[in-house]
């Protein structure tokens, strides 16, 4: 399993399953930025940038974008 997206966390239940869960407050940040993505007033970059400076990460545009 490779390393999981920012707002997930690579887990593995007792039995040895592997999952994906969401990881607190990363993904209460990207559930923020999506929001403020939809509401077309700032372009992606910017949100992306905003929230990097808010909470401090080190979110690149690939990443974030998925391009």
């Amino acid at each position: 399993m490779g390393s999981a997206s920012y707002g997930y966390i690579n887990k593995c239940t007792e039995d040895g399953r592997k999952y994906v869960a969401l990881k607190e407050p990363e993904a209460s940040n990207m559930r923020w930025a999506f929001n403020e993505i939809a509401k077309g007033k700032y372009a992606t970059n910017q949100i992306r940038l905003k929230m990097n400076k808010m909470e401090g990460a080190k979110i690149s545009s690939t990443s974030f974008t998925g391009q």
